[in-house]
């Protein structure tokens, strides 16, 4: 083999990893958000007692909300939904509260749904801060619940860190997305060219409310172990481990609804 064609082979990997690099950091939106579209005038005709919302926030956001509203509200959660689809599949999660008496607000990021706005961490940050804000002109702080699910445990996490509000509630999170991406791509400088951070584990000990851990030991999603690690810098909470519960059936187990009748009594 000639020293020539070595060269030549070492260039063009290393071109092809520089290729890699910049796809990755062009194209990062597309490997960890999965949004469904709808229609502007796309009816929610599967669910009852709900109001839909559609706000104007900062950057330019446009962001499609529903608010389910039970008869005897003793307050309010606030969802932040996972990575895929939008509110037309998310917003049946309304019923786990609505039988314990609370109204649920649930939202679709920016290019979910009808849903409009350059999607970024910090517009997501910035959408959340204005519709908790919207939020707390008709219920107190101590009766507000923030519910993070998979990807929504980011903003939630970074919410809580800025607001009052019951407490905070994190099903299937992860300590960072620098740290799942980086297990998929160890061989990438996946923390230097990644421009989502949700870092979870950074923020948890500056929260001033309790926090409640929701995690499956088969989840292959967000594996068990973010959990246990965000669990052991808890101030205030616990972690309710679910044996066999992968990342989208804990709510399938009787015990979820046991714990989040505890959570929100």
């Amino acid at each position: 083999m000639s020293v020539t064609f070595l060269l030549f082979f070492v260039f063009l990997l290393v071109g092809m990893y520089l290729i890699l690099l910049i796809l990755l950091y062009i194209k990062q939106e597309n490997f960890i958000f999965h949004p469904t579209k709808l229609s502007p005038t796309y009816a929610f005709n599967q669910f009852e007692n709900f109001e839909e919302h559609l706000f104007k926030t900062p950057n330019d956001g446009l962001i499609n909300a529903l608010h389910f509203k039970s008869q005897n509200s003793k307050g309010i959660v606030l969802y932040f939904h996972g990575n895929a689809r939008s509110l037309d599949d998310w917003a049946w999660v309304h019923e786990d509260f609505i039988n314990l008496n609370y109204d649920l607000f649930i939202w679709d990021y920016r290019s979910y749904g009808k849903s409009k706005g350059k999607l970024s961490e910090s517009n997501i940050n910035s959408d959340a801060l204005f519709l908790y804000n919207q939020i707390i002109k008709h219920f107190d702080a101590e009766n507000i619940v923030l519910y993070g699910r998979s990807i929504g445990t980011g903003p939630a996490m970074e919410l809580a860190t800025k607001v009052a509000a019951k407490c905070l509630v994190l099903e299937t999170p992860y300590t960072s997305i620098g740290s799942m991406a980086g297990a998929n791509f160890p061989f990438l400088p996946i923390k230097q060219i990644l421009r989502y951070k949700f870092n979870n584990i950074r923020k948890i000990k500056s929260l001033k409310m309790p926090v409640y851990i929701f995690t499956g030991t088969n989840d292959s999603i967000t594996p068990h172990k973010h959990s246990l690690k965000l669990a052991n810098r808890l101030k205030e909470g616990k972690i309710i481990i679910f044996e066999g519960g992968v990342h989208g059936n804990l709510s399938d187990f009787p015990k979820y609804h046991e714990e989040l009748a505890k959570i929100l009594k």
